[in-house]
């Protein structure tokens, strides 16, 4: 019996084999730790199970139960885990890699999760290609916004490569892209809130972002704009990653 896609889990299918192999190979995962979120039918994890020295599948779709079983019966190293990774709270502290082909909607609070988990040292994610563009934004971009600054605070991110709509089953609506990102570092969840605070409103100059949000001295915080080489009028998204940090600090004092 065919498999009946599910909307609500975001469910499109990638069956291209060369992309698959592609993707794996992108990921550099030869003998290293895997979790693989949203296995699916189990086009990836076959692959990854050649490369891999362990892999943690989670899948929330328990009709796909006996299709992952199978594979997990011939590949013991391999653990199929029917569950919502989100809901995970508990994970090994070796060195992980994670990877997972990303539906739209979840993507945002997965990639929050990733930033938590200290031991995850790189990710190769397939996400839609506005998000991947979006991720990998430079300062002075449109697409540049808050989680641009903390994903890039604490990893190298690399848009690996475009991947057309027309190689998923079902067919969405929008291109995807394939992302890497390599741990540089970690950053504490007060300069999360404080990033996520700068670009409350994108219309709104920084100075008045966070006079709204924090209650920020303005003449104070446009000292620390001028010391950093910006302006008053400066707007959250012409602000390097970096400068985030030091003026983050500067408002501690």
């Amino acid at each position: 019996m065919a498999h009946q896609f599910k909307k609500r889990f975001g469910q499109n299918f990638l069956r291209d084999e060369n992309l698959l192999k592609k993707i794996v190979s992108t990921a550099q995962i030869k003998n290293q730790h895997v979790i693989e979120i949203g296995p699916g039918e189990g086009g990836l994890t076959k692959y990854l199970v050649k490369e891999a020295a362990t892999i943690k599948a989670y899948e929330i779709d328990e009709s796909l139960k006996h299709t992952l079983e199978e594979l997990e019966s011939t590949n013991p190293n391999l653990e199929v885990i029917f569950k919502d990774f989100l809901s995970v709270e508990n994970f090994d502290s070796k060195d992980t890699n994670i990877i997972g082909n990303i539906p739209y909607n979840i993507t945002s609070p997965i990639l929050f999760k990733v930033l938590d988990i200290e031991h995850i040292t790189s990710a190769t994610f397939m996400v839609q290609k506005e998000f991947a563009e979006r991720l990998s934004a430079q300062p002075n971009s449109k697409a540049y916004n808050a989680l641009s600054v903390m994903i890039q605070l604490s990893f190298d991110v690399t848009y690996a490569f475009t991947v057309t709509k027309k190689v998923f089953y079902p067919i969405p609506k929008v291109d995807s892209a394939v992302i890497t990102l390599k741990r540089t570092g970690s950053q504490n969840k007060d300069l999360h809130a404080f990033i996520k605070d700068c670009f409350q409103q994108k219309r709104k100059t920084l100075l008045n972002n966070l006079f709204e949000t924090r209650a920020i001295n303005k003449s104070q915080a446009a000292s620390f704009l001028e010391e950093l080489g910006y302006s008053s009028q400066v707007r959250a998204e012409q602000i390097i990653q970096k400068d985030f940090i030091k003026l983050y600090s500067k408002t501690l004092t």
